[in-house]
């Protein structure tokens, strides 16, 4: 009966056919957007061209900073030198200021090195203020370490003095000085090795005398001690 209504009207169409035509339009259309979304490869050159100018603007602004921190510091130097010049420190400032008055070797120094073949002394010299208290200095600091052989004791008359023996000697500049600063259990000082020949002291029997000189490059004052190592 369907069939011949059909027949009889031909203008009417089935609709089932249609539905599944626009499902299939559907479905075939459906992929299309994922097939043009494509992940962009990263553009590395503008990505370097940006860090380079960014490492240049770092540069330009480090070399701003650098001249302006030495433009600050030359005008802080004139303004303390201005200031100086006109007023200068008071009498109580300088009287309190403390000075080297002196120096010492303490009596810890000795030789350094394996059992009886030293390879050097290690020389501790202390800076003293008037009070005995230590005070760092600046200057130039002369350490030398004499051997003095033991007379004859064989009681023979030979008139032959035995002659001193110099075993060593070291020169620290005023920014060496500073380097050798030590302080510790062993107490504040400066600390000087001095090289000797591997076969020192070269007698049996005699005495080490360990001499330093401290010239004061502040007050140019120079300062002498002794002492002797047996």
């Amino acid at each position: 009966m369907r069939s011949d209504h059909i027949a009889k009207h031909p203008t009417i169409k089935p609709t089932r056919p249609r539905r599944w035509a626009l499902l299939l339009a559907v479905a075939a259309t459906a992929p299309l957007p994922l097939v043009g979304c494509k992940a962009r490869a990263k553009n590395f050159n503008n990505e370097n061209d940006s860090l380079r100018r960014q490492l240049v603007e770092c540069g330009s602004e480090t070399q701003r900073l650098r001249g302006e921190n030495a433009e600050l510091r030359a005008k802080l130097t004139e303004a303390v030198s201005a200031r100086d010049a006109a007023t200068g420190p008071s009498a109580d400032v300088v009287a309190a200021m403390p000075r080297c008055a002196g120096i010492e070797i303490r009596p810890n120094s000795g030789w350094t090195g394996p059992g009886s073949s030293p390879r050097g002394v290690e020389v501790l010299v202390q800076t003293l203020d008037a009070r005995k208290r230590f005070v760092q200095v600046a200057g130039t600091l002369i350490v030398d370490v004499t051997f003095l052989p033991a007379p004859d004791a064989s009681g023979s008359e030979s008139t032959a003095t035995p002659r001193p023996v110099t075993l060593g000697g070291v020169v620290l500049s005023p920014a060496e000085l500073r380097e050798a600063f030590r302080s510790s259990f062993m107490g504040t000082h400066y600390a000087v090795v001095v090289p000797t020949p591997e076969a020192a002291p070269p007698a049996a029997s005699g005495t080490v005398v360990v001499r330093a000189i401290l010239h004061d490059g502040v007050t140019g004052t120079t300062y002498e001690a002794t002492r002797l190592l047996k």
